[in-house]
């Protein structure tokens, strides 16, 4: 029987017909690596009142995304691949599953 471990990071694939998963270091690490580093500061920048900052944010975490969770843009030949806005959800599907992990991390009691 194969070991299922429960710290890895769970999704669905774009037309929820199977689950997807990572481990949630590995992704993070492609993550900041697709970004420069500044992963945190384009996350941060989709608030921005700037509508052309929040626009290059958006475009830069859509780009780390597809590059981190190896996904296609939209073939627009087939129909095949990813719209922005899936790739936008999974970043934020991913943020919240990294941060409560890392919360569930900073509470566990120690021996």
């Amino acid at each position: 029987m194969a070991w299922k471990n429960t710290n890895v990071f769970q999704y669905q694939d774009y037309h929820n017909q199977k689950h997807l998963y990572g481990d949630p270091l590995a992704c993070r690490r492609r993550l900041l690596k697709a970004t420069g580093a500044k992963l945190d500061e384009y996350i941060d920048m989709q608030s921005d009142e700037d509508t052309l900052k929040r626009e290059f944010a958006d475009e830069q975490l859509i780009a780390a995304v597809r590059s981190a969770f190896e996904l296609e843009p939209i073939n627009r030949d087939t129909g095949e691949g990813v719209t922005d806005a899936y790739c936008l959800d999974l970043l934020r599907q991913f943020v919240e599953y990294y941060e409560a992990k890392k919360a569930e991390a900073g509470t566990t009691p120690t021996s």
